[in-house]
């Protein structure tokens, strides 16, 4: 990852044109068990002149009669691959994304919100192309109140690659929050010994839990890694390989420790 980090900040310094710079509110993260994930989308919904909606499933009654203005998609609507997204763009500005589902079960989740008209457009090409069609991301990489956030949707632009690539470049630590993993190379960097890792896992897993003994077990629907306190990935991809290669899925990777921070105060609360 410091590579990759080198030479995105080489190119932001030398030809800023080849990755956007945005600036705009600060980023809202907002976890779900302990918030009202669907009183929040009601309200963006609400309030949007125009929304386009990619949401795996939904039952939540006030977020489906907000949804009646809306384009949108959910999984039942698509023949082939399992469409697993959670997204939302509001007015062609504003991205809604994470790993929560409008449903009526509660577990730990998290939804991020980004006021960036790139993301927006990143994502809104993305609900164009479902269901079927694949084609990698036009803006992958952008610069947000002069933090890098990256975009990827899976299975057009390697999302385990990239995944990988962070977990690899730890140098101090990983915290994991994990729905659901089967992948061998993710896990096994989960397991090193050179860095502190820690984490909480579904207690559903048992697999993983077997693997990874040290884990946490909680009621989680997180699809969560946190790297040396200052990188996120987020967003509705599992570490397994429908995940990658089949699902259709997306991924933030946010470098701002800020947000870091945020996430790691939720591994505190699950834990404690």
């Amino acid at each position: 990852m410091v590579k990759k980090l080198v030479v995105f900040l080489l190119f932001l310094a030398a030809c800023a044109p080849e990755i956007p710079i945005e600036t705009g509110p600060p980023i809202e993260v907002h976890f779900c068990e302990r918030e009202d994930c669907a009183g929040l989308l009601v309200g963006k919904l609400s309030s949007a002149d125009d929304a386009a909606c990619a949401l795996y499933h939904v039952t939540q009654p006030a977020v489906l009669a907000a949804l009646e203005n809306a384009a949108w998609i959910t999984d039942e609507d698509q023949e082939g691959p399992l469409m697993h997204n959670k997204f939302c763009v509001f007015d062609g500005q504003e991205v809604w994304t994470g790993s929560w589902n409008p449903t009526q079960g509660k577990k730990a989740d998290n939804v991020i919100v980004i006021q960036s008209s790139v993301l927006a457009s990143n994502y809104l090409d993305e609900f164009d192309e479902l269901p079927g069609g694949y084609w990698r991301v036009k803006k992958p990489v952008v610069s947000y109140n002069n933090y890098l956030i990256e975009n990827y949707f899976c299975p057009d632009d390697d999302c385990r690659e990239n995944v990988l690539e962070e977990l690899q470049a730890a140098k101090q630590g990983i915290v994991f929050l994990l729905s659901w993993i089967t992948d061998d190379e993710i896990i096994r960097q989960l397991q090193r010994e050179d860095i502190i890792v820690e984490g909480v896992i579904d207690k559903s897993q048992h697999a993983a839990i077997e693997r990874l003994p040290f884990a946490n077990k909680g009621n989680v629907h997180h699809k969560v890694f946190i790297i040396d306190g200052k990188t996120v990935i987020t967003g509705s991809y599992n570490p397994t390989k429908s995940g990658d290669a089949r699902n259709d899925e997306n991924i933030l990777i946010i470098h701002d420790p800020a947000i870091a921070r945020e996430f790691l105060e939720e591994y505190a609360y699950l834990i404690s």
